[in-house]
């Protein structure tokens, strides 16, 4: 009976270091693979080419230096559109203020019609053409257009003094 329970023990026993040097076989085995793997991932396939870790970095770099750049030119861009209109509205205003100043009647033009008044801030061959037109003759008012005779012959001055 002794003989029997021993060899059920030795049985097992023997399964059970076969079966820990299978696995431990296939533990080996799954290393190797694994190892396999991460150094093809790290090392260079031929001499020359980048390893695909160092694609993988250099097309991460690239996305990201795209982004930056992108996001940084629409900042810039976005700051230069705001400068540009604030020079133009400059531009316009004292375009409009030194033409009020030579000529009123030129002035209230200029302030009626907004978009005469931006294509003369933009070309000052225009403006400075414009600003030698004595509008007064013109009218009828006769010479230098500030004196109240704009349209029809009616005096300023007289009209309000008959209220």
């Amino acid at each position: 009976m002794w003989g029997l329970g021993l060899a059920v023990c030795l049985t097992v026993i023997s399964c059970f270091i076969v079966s820990l040097w299978v696995v431990r076989r296939e533990i080996d085995q799954v290393k190797r693979q694994f190892s396999d793997q991460v150094t093809g991932f790290l090392a260079s396939p031929a001499d020359g080419q980048p390893s695909p870790l160092a694609q993988l970095v250099q097309l991460a770099g690239k996305t990201a230096g795209a982004e930056v750049a992108a996001s940084l030119k629409g900042a810039f861009m976005g700051h230069s559109s705001a400068l540009a209109k604030a020079e133009n509205a400059i531009a316009e205003d004292v375009l409009v203020d030194s033409a009020g100043a030579r000529s009123p009647l030129l002035g209230l033009i200029l302030q009626s019609f907004p978009r005469l008044t931006k294509r003369l801030a933009k070309s000052p061959a225009a403006a400075a053409a414009l600003s030698q037109i004595d509008l007064g003759s013109l009218l009828g008012g006769g010479g230098g257009g500030g004196n109240g005779m704009a349209l029809g012959g009616d005096d300023v001055s007289g009209r309000i003094g008959r209220r």
